[in-house]
């Protein structure tokens, strides 16, 4: 049960931080570029959760599904800690 609520918090954040990421760089007055890379995270994010449906796999799965949450939530940190 604890593995399904991870899964569903981290989901949500890694979707919102994505889509966060995009909207911001489709905003920037660099011209019309729009970086899509930040949607690779949630991509990450979706392998991680389809590998632990397979008892073989769930552990690959809760690492890659860990590393696309830390990953998308580091510059949040690292922000607040240079800031103290």
């Amino acid at each position: 049960m604890i593995r399904h609520i991870y899964n569903g918090v981290t989901g949500l954040v890694v979707l919102a931080i994505s889509f966060l990421a995009v909207g911001v760089s489709a905003m920037a007055d660099e011209g019309d570029y729009v970086n899509y890379s930040w949607l690779l995270m949630f991509a990450a994010w979706l392998l991680g959760f389809i590998l632990q449906f397979k008892s073989s796999t769930r552990t690959l799965g809760i690492i890659i599904v860990s590393a696309s949450f830390l990953y998308s939530i580091a510059p949040f940190i690292i922000d607040k800690l240079t800031h103290l």
